[in-house]
């Protein structure tokens, strides 16, 4: 399949590859168990209802190899909302709304939850992946965000 290209915000000459395989990231049965290295969410698990994450997660886990990589990188919900907070006008406090409730087109294109690094570490812990990293600079974003990555255990 060809992959999917994507052109950053602010730089439409430099593409780039962000995916492998387009696929419905919430059944992912075409792999078999524990046949994957590494999972690269980019922006995603905040657009999942928080009931749901749980049962995405352990799909993850199931394909992933015994020490195999899950990176997650999402809007970090309190730098936002202190971006809502300090809005000096209609732009800004339009600009941190859409970075907490997302632009809601559709069903899909809105933030069902919200993380921090602290909170998303705790969650992971618990559902058997241990963290090995978090930083706020493995993707850039023009909105305050990071990145995790958890080992599965």
């Amino acid at each position: 399949k060809k992959p999917y290209i994507k052109r950053p915000f602010g730089h439409n000459s430099n593409i780039r590859n962000v995916v492998n395989i387009k696929a419905d990231c919430t059944n992912l049965f075409m792999y078999k168990d524990e046949s994957v290295d590494e999972i690269l969410a980019v922006n995603l698990v905040d657009h999942f209802k928080f009931q749901d994450l749980p049962r995405i997660i352990v799909g993850w886990k199931r394909i992933l190899k015994k020490g195999g990589k899950l990176i997650i990188d999402v809007g970090d919900a309190k730098g936002n909302a202190q971006l809502l907070l300090d809005a000096g006008g209609r732009e800004e406090m339009e600009w941190a709304l859409r970075l907490i409730y997302c632009h809601s087109r559709n069903q899909y294109d809105a933030h069902h939850w919200g993380y921090t690094p602290a909170y998303l570490e705790s969650l992971m812990i618990e559902w058997g992946f241990k963290q090995i990293w978090s930083r706020r600079d493995f993707i850039d974003h023009v909105y305050p965000s990071f990145q995790s990555c958890f080992a599965k255990d």
